[in-house]
């Protein structure tokens, strides 16, 4: 009986210094709360995991806080942002779009969208100087 309540204190502890900074993993079948969406409604949210489901296994590899393994991740995570909003024909609404995909993936870092994207740029800019 102690040893269980000692684990809901730490599970309870646990939950709260995480927070929705942090990184996080949606499924399929799973609900969250607004606040997990940060600032992205709850369509656009999923419209966003379905543009993005075919780069899953890289936003899974996000989770880590090391920035080698991450930038090996932003490349094709940038390019595949980057074929979806090929699909779109008006200039600003593929703005639009470009904000709310680079944000979806903040949510599995601990970067922000504006950081991930240069992240991104600079490495495209590696790869194009290699011979």
């Amino acid at each position: 009986m102690n040893v269980d309540k000692k684990y809901e204190e730490r599970q309870k502890k646990k939950k709260r210094t995480l927070g929705i900074n942090g990184p996080i993993h949606i499924t399929v079948n799973e609900t969250k709360s607004l606040k997990m969406y940060g600032k992205l409604d709850e369509t656009i949210f999923t419209a966003c995991k379905e543009h993005m489901r075919p780069a899953r296994k890289y936003l899974k590899a996000l989770n880590t806080n090391r920035k080698r393994l991450l930038k090996r991740q932003i490349v094709p995570l940038g390019n595949h942002i980057y074929r979806c909003l090929t699909k779109f024909d008006d200039a600003s609404n593929i703005k639009v779009w470009k904000g709310r995909l680079w944000y979806f993936v903040s949510l599995f870092t601990t970067y922000k969208p504006k950081k991930l994207c240069q992240l991104y740029k600079s490495e495209i800019r590696k790869l194009r100087t290699i011979p």
